[in-house]
């Protein structure tokens, strides 16, 4: 047997798990006092985004390349089960769980999460692998409009749809039992990512789902990441076996014993180091004034400095690269001034333009509890690890998502669908229900992430803005009315019961429906508005010459930042503008193609 980890008392004895999870705890070559003054490329963030270059780099022959990650290895088993994801989550306060989150909090909205005193959270992956170690495993690309948007409205030349596919394509290995089915000109089998819809649906409510759809005028899509994404269907995930496959798994795990690439885990970086050009004569770098030569971290309480040959690469996600950023004197004139941090370069738009994509869930509870498939008993985080080790058919419980995107009456472009409806099925607390999350996947609110000191280990300010466009609201309440409909007043009444938000002080309508209430509607999407755990766009890229605007750009269409030569940033925080899926495999083709630059 192996151990997943050394912090449990548990071994496993299942053997994917041990081959795929335990392997990255005992083999990773991580070192803390043996790191050079020097390497081809350094890398800060260990993430979804990260992992990907830093293999992809270390690759090649004659290169060297520091790869710099804040948090651990993030091997917490119970996690690696799909089938498990939910029944895991609802333990986020939970040390092993926090462990793989900076545990972030949107503060002050005032359309949104009403219910919540702290603020909505807003929990971002720490530790190898980043988000792709504990997301919800959904592998959605986005439409194709989305990356057309890109490179027409904001002039990121090369990232049109087809520029894009070839990158998705290669990261990808459909293993699929349906492969047949797909269209390969979309998808790839070689890719290190795998990607497969699961085998068996946990409970014939989807099929039940399937029908209504079919019955309001819905298409049932075979693939939702092929050439039409328009109507319902599930989602595919990137699980193999039903066990997560994270970034640093897929990407790291070949390359471990690779003399090229070394791995520095529980280390902040803390700024990057920026040498000024403005009185070298022999100034070569297009009217860059400053050059990145490295970076300065901590390990423990030790400051330390490292130093890139060629190249650094920010790779620390959406609310920690702009940070980063900004500690390093690249941001806002004004704001950096106002945190006491001296100003190198002037980038008003480092952390503006954050996306995200706001949902409201509706809760139903199952008439039958076998829909719900074989039950699980209450378990805390300890007692759940012994369970999976005694209990190995948990492993073929396989997460599903099933998915309709649709559109509201405000959306011009139906072929471009604007909603995303998400239902799955779940245990929550000792209940066994039916969860559709409502989600709106192309709004128009845009918020801001911002220092609140120059300490690096103080957390920014988020401001999600979530739902401040009107617009926007109005979508909400069209597409949860719609959600609420479908719950309430078609043939999935007959298995569960719509449990209503009473407790966050949303009455219902005595004399109608749920769905036609509107009051109810609107104190539900105030109060519950969460966030889809998808922020991006804080430090996007873009031509100067469009719409976006030479000011409203932090990076250009090579993801360099403006103003600094040898400098990079890959992750999510690139983005652009909003995709309307889940962003993970976005993140992914990103850092594919960042890595070929």
């Amino acid at each position: 047997m192996i151990c997943i980890n050394k912090n449990f008392k548990y071994c496993c004895s299942f053997k994917y798990c041990c081959r795929e999870v335990g392997s990255i705890e005992l083999k990773l070559l991580v070192i803390a006092n043996n790191v050079n003054k020097h390497y081809d490329y350094v890398i800060v963030g260990g993430g979804t985004a990260g992992c990907v270059v830093a293999a992809r780099l270390s690759a090649q022959p004659n290169t060297t390349v520091l790869l710099i990650e804040a948090g651990g290895h993030n091997t917490n088993s119970s996690l690696e089960v799909s089938g498990l994801y939910h029944y895991v989550a609802q333990m986020y306060g939970h040390q092993n769980v926090q462990q793989m989150l900076w545990q972030y909090y949107d503060r002050g909205q005032e359309y949104a999460g009403g219910a919540l005193p702290q603020g909505i959270p807003v929990p971002v992956g720490k530790g190898l692998g980043g988000s792709s170690s504990c997301n919800g495993m959904i592998y959605l690309r986005g439409n194709r409009r989305d990356y057309e948007h890109w490179a027409a409205a904001c002039g990121a030349t090369g990232w049109s749809y087809d520029q894009v596919l070839p990158y998705f394509i290669r990261a990808e290995n459909l293993t699929d039992s349906n492969v047949k089915h797909y269209n390969l000109s979309f998808h790839g089998t070689a890719g290190p990512l795998p990607v497969s819809t699961p085998a068996e649906p946990m409970s014939p409510l989807f099929n039940v789902l399937n029908n209504v759809y079919k019955e309001l005028g819905h298409n049932l899509v075979s693939d939702l990441n092929g050439e039409q994404q328009l109507g319902a269907g599930f989602a595919q995930m990137n699980t193999r076996a039903g066990m997560r496959v994270s970034t640093a798994q897929a990407y790291l795990r070949p390359n471990l014993h690779s003399n090229r690439l070394k791995i520095l885990t529980n280390s902040l970086v803390t700024k990057i180091i920026l040498k000024n050009l403005t009185n070298n004569l022999l100034n070569t770098n297009c009217g860059n004034n400053y050059q990145a030569i490295g970076v300065e971290y901590k390990t423990g309480d030790d400051v330390h400095r490292v130093f890139a040959n060629r190249e650094v690469i920010l790779s620390a996600g959406v609310i920690n690269s702009p940070q980063i950023l900004m500690l390093s004197g690249i941001g806002s004139r004004d704001h950096l001034m106002s945190k006491g941090i001296d100003t190198l370069v002037n980038a008003p738009a480092v952390g503006k333009h954050l996306a995200n994509h706001p949902i409201v869930y509706t809760f139903s509870l199952l008439k039958d509890p076998k829909l719900n498939g074989q039950p699980l008993p209450k378990l805390d985080m300890k007692d759940l690890n012994k369970f999976i080790l005694n209990n190995e058919h948990v492993l073929r419980r396989s997460l599903c998502y099933h998915m309709l995107y649709t559109n509201t009456s405000q959306n011009r472009d139906n072929l471009w669908p604007n909603i995303q409806i998400k239902s799955f099925q779940s245990k929550y607390n000792i209940l066994d229900v039916f969860i559709m999350g409502t989600s709106l996947m192309r709004g128009r609110s845009r918020g801001s992430v911002r220092l609140a000191t120059k300490n690096p280990t103080d957390a920014p300010i988020i401001d999600g803005q979530l739902l401040s466009n009107p617009m926007d609201r109005r979508d909400m309440f069209e597409a949860l009315k719609y959600t609420l409909f479908v719950a309430l007043n078609t043939s999935l009444a007959r298995y569960m019961t719509v449990i209503p938000m009473v407790l966050f002080g949303c009455r219902v309508c005595a004399d109608r429906p749920l769905y036609d209430c509107h009051s109810y509607i609107e104190c539900v999407i105030r109060q519950t508005t969460i966030t889809y755990l998808h922020p991006m766009g804080s430090c996007r890229m873009g031509g100067v010459r469009s719409q976006c605007g030479p000011h409203d750009v932090v990076l250009n269409e090579k993801l360099e930042v403006r103003g600094v030569s040898r400098l990079r940033v890959c992750d999510a925080s690139a983005f652009p503008d909003i995709v309307n899926a889940n962003t993970m495999p976005t993140t992914v083709m990103l850092a594919e193609k960042c890595a070929e630059m």
